[in-house]
């Protein structure tokens, strides 16, 4: 149609095309794209978000005889918030705590279910802070949760909650398809599961728990590390930068 004609017309007349995700790249090139014109080239992630050390505030709110898992983010049919639930229901004689940052849709419905699975000890939804917070919460966390649903677009790209959850240094649960999971496992920085898998994802969060601290730290590093490496902001300011003057 019209708007296929148009970004065709588009892509022609550019001399780079960025793409967020390597996902994009096979589309890109169907559109008639050289591929020496395609630049993968993420969306920067703001600098606050990093690993913070002896940090009290919100301390409050997790508990030292918890495995504390932070989910942040939108509540909704997306994050597949019914796989999370299920899988926590399924392991609730461990000593894990699910702390939730964000607001959605879904929200009442997962309330009806945590309820009715009896699950109240088990979660802890705080409601919606500002991103600048997130850091601070997530240096209380043992693990930080991203999860989709099965859909073939959520897989060619990688969340953005990704890239923040990296910049802070903790282990990774990844409960996605695709790209996003890819990078997990790339970065060694964590445990992933298929989109929607209770199986999976439970097998997941009980290896991470089993893991000693030294392997947990590591895998808290290896996030930081991989960040700097593919991701921070300044990295790829110099990048656009390289990318405009060639």
């Amino acid at each position: 149609g019209f708007f296929n004609s148009l970004t065709k017309w588009i892509y022609s007349h550019c001399r780079k095309v960025l793409v967020q995700s390597p996902g994009f790249t096979d589309y890109i090139l169907n559109q008639g794209v050289p591929k020496d014109k395609i630049v993968f080239y993420p969306n920067p992630t703001e600098a606050f978000y990093k690993p913070l050390e002896n940090e009290n505030q919100y301390e409050s709110f997790f508990s030292k005889d918890h495995f504390n898992i932070v989910f942040a983010g939108n509540i909704g049919e997306a994050q597949s918030f019914k796989t999370i639930i299920d899988v926590i229901s399924n392991i609730k004689s461990l000593p894990v705590k699910v702390t939730v940052l964000g607001d959605g849709r879904y929200k009442e419905t997962a309330f009806s279910l945590i309820k009715e699975k009896r699950l109240e000890a088990n979660f802890n939804f705080l409601g919606s802070f500002p991103p600048t917070e997130m850091p601070k919460f997530f240096s209380h966390a043992d693990a930080l949760l991203v999860s989709l649903k099965k859909d073939k677009i959520f897989s060619l790209t990688i969340p953005a909650k990704i890239q923040s959850y990296l910049a802070c240094g903790k282990p990774i649960i990844a409960s996605i398809d695709g790209i996003g999971a890819q990078v997990v496992k790339k970065g060694e920085c964590g445990v992933t599961a298929a989109a929607e898998s209770v199986e999976e994802l439970e097998a997941a969060i009980k290896h991470l728990i089993a893991l000693d601290s030294d392997k947990r730290n590591l895998m808290a590093k290896n996030a930081r590390t991989y960040y700097e490496k593919e991701f921070d902001r300044e990295l790829l300011l110099e990048k656009l930068e390289k990318i405009l003057i060639s």
